[in-house]
């Protein structure tokens, strides 16, 4: 039987022979049930959480042990399940939220979004919900730009109605409400929220904000504010000439913003860490600086030209670059970044501007001594940096980066045409890079507030049922549809070590 006729049968009957998998049923609310592979058993995690609304939506809270509140937080991230209609991937998904949540023990669980999407989203939802309820673990997000793209389709819930479904249970901390600024102005987006998070000495020390970056420009934004922002893309082959507002990434909107100044003026010794799901402009900017000062200052000739023709620097290069301020922690760039074009107005992808987009200046503000700013959508980043803004006698470090990506469903690197090619076909660990990311917080430490690393599912887990993931993304996707991106690149000339592919 061919590939494709067997990937047909088992989308049809839900059925995947494979080797050594054990399931596990749990039993959630009436007529929901997840399903958790190889016999993994729920341990719950627990937590040690004081939580408080106020009135106008903000929630704060706390780790207390024995009533004492600690300084140290963490905080495991997720982004871009895409729990769908696939149900042996969100299978493979489930159970692994569950291990690496049990595994992590964490304080709390936040998703970057695209977290449940497609036509099944009503029951994925359930599902989901349940298993973060049995785990015993408080948890929130924000939305990306597939949920709710489909709506009214059957089972699929509106983006403010998957807020408010999700906001009904115990574990989540979204709050649902409609937030305004100031002069009553309503700010724009669902599912916008703030975590306040208090320290030892009962201060505010740390403001998650969760904002909402859309789903795609709107025909009147495309026409009137960026139709010649997306001529300029096309120019460069970034974007395809029959490309639709739809095809575009939306952006964090000035209401929200505003909001956002607003309610850091009301701690300002607090830092913030912003969640969203679409990434800036400003990433790819910084991005690309620190390569080419990179190969300068290794002798290897490259230009942001080039790297607009061929945005694969492959090998991971981390640390301090002279004359650069701009510090790489980790990761890397494996495809385009897709991030809105309202950004290019701000910081022009065919110069080395130095302007801003407006959620960046905002953080540079009013973000405390060390503000920083996560995300989505690309699921083959996950690179991560510092960068100082400023002169050296008034400078602020801000962080910003990609969430480890967790999709099995959705596109990755063997969708991509990506998987046993150079050079990743050397270390199976980046034909799928997914897992997740953890941040430890020390509430007492304002300028160096958090330590940041990466996780991928390969490496946690020493490999564990990992031909058994390919065989479902193999059997669940077909990769035709994708066109290979390596083979777009036949040579790397971005690579800072090109010695490696002789």
């Amino acid at each position: 039987m061919s590939i494709k006729k067997l990937a047909k049968t088992i989308v049809t009957t839900g059925a995947l022979v494979l080797p050594l998998i054990l399931v596990s049923c749990v039993k959630g609310e009436p007529g929901i049930t997840y399903t958790l592979l190889w016999g993994t058993k729920i341990e719950k995690v627990g937590n040690n959480l004081a939580i408080e609304k106020d009135e106008n939506g903000i929630t704060t809270i706390s780790k207390k042990v024995d009533g004492v509140i600690k300084d140290d937080f963490k905080v495991l991230v997720f982004t871009d399940f895409h729990l769908d209609h696939k149900q042996d991937c969100c299978n493979y998904t489930y159970t692994m939220i569950a291990k690496n949540i049990m595994n992590v023990k964490p304080d709390l669980v936040l998703l970057c979004g695209d977290n449940v999407t497609s036509i099944e989203q009503r029951p994925r939802a359930k599902q989901f919900a349940q298993l973060m309820e049995d785990l015993d673990v408080y948890w929130s997000f924000v939305l990306g730009n597939h949920e709710g793209e489909d709506y009214p389709e059957k089972d699929m819930m509106s983006r403010p109605e998957q807020v408010e479904f999700f906001s009904q249970y115990k574990h989540c901390l979204i709050d649902p409400s409609i937030k305004h600024t100031s002069d009553g102005a309503e700010v724009w987006g669902d599912g916008n929220h703030a975590i306040n998070i208090l320290n030892s000495n009962n201060e505010i020390a740390q403001t998650f904000f969760f904002l909402d970056s859309g789903v795609a420009l709107s025909q009147e934004d495309f026409e009137v504010n960026y139709k010649a922002e997306v001529d300029e893309f096309k120019k460069v082959g970034k974007v395809k000439d029959s490309v639709k507002p739809r095809d575009l990434a939306d952006y964090i909107k000035d209401s929200q913003i505003k909001w956002y100044k607003e309610v850091t003026a009301k701690n300002t010794k607090a830092n913030t860490t912003v969640f969203s799901h679409v990434p800036l402009k400003d990433m790819e900017d910084a991005y690309l600086e620190y390569y080419k000062k990179y190969n300068v200052a290794h002798g290897s000739e490259w230009s942001v030209e080039q790297d607009v023709a061929h945005p694969w620097p492959y090998t991971e290069v981390t640390g301090e670059v002279a004359n650069c301020n701009i510090k790489m922690l980790t990761g890397r760039r494996a495809e385009g970044m897709c991030y809105s074009p309202h950004d290019v107005r701000y910081s022009p992808f065919d110069s080395n501007g130095t302007e801003h987009t407006p959620i960046f200046d905002a953080m540079i503000e009013s973000g405390g001594a060390h503000p920083a700013f996560f995300c989505g959508h690309d699921h083959q980043n996950n690179f991560v940096y510092e960068q100082k803004v400023g002169n050296n006698n008034d400078s602020k470090t801000i962080t910003l980066g990609y969430i480890q990506p967790a999709c099995y469903s959705s596109n990755n690197f063997w969708t991509k045409g990506m998987l046993g090619e150079y050079p990743l076909s050397d270390t199976k660990k980046y034909h799928l890079i997914q897992g997740y990311s953890v941040l430890d917080f020390n509430l007492k430490n304002a300028d160096n507030p958090f330590e940041f690393k990466h996780y991928t599912n390969f490496d946690v887990w020493k490999g564990e049922h990992y031909e058994e993931a390919c065989e479902y993304i193999r059997l669940t996707r077909d990769p035709q549809e994708y066109k290979p991106a390596i083979g777009e690149y036949p040579t790397d000339p971005n690579n800072p070590f090109p010695s490696e592919l002789n």
